[in-house]
């Protein structure tokens, strides 16, 4: 994880959120509960995400491997759960 240039609340809460999860597993382990942690370092392939491109003047098409997909985040979601 990196914070970058103009964007320091944004690192500071993504910061806070991995710190979190590491107390939370230390402290919940000997429990045998588990914490992850996962980090989405991409754009998500939602309409949502399309029309925000298109509308700071960009295209609305992305290359391919350029956002990713919603199913697959889920699927991965589901696999760890």
């Amino acid at each position: 994880m990196k914070g970058y240039a103009q964007s320091a609340p944004f690192a500071m809460g993504k910061f806070a959120l991995r710190g979190l999860a590491q107390s939370m597993a230390r402290e919940l382990g000997p429990q045998n509960i588990h914490v992850a942690h996962l980090v989405i370092d991409s754009g998500v392939d939602t309409a949502f995400v399309r029309n925000l491109r298109q509308q700071r003047g960009g295209q609305a098409e992305f290359a391919p491997d350029e956002l990713m997909n919603p199913s697959s985040i889920a699927e991965t979601y589901w696999q760890l759960h």
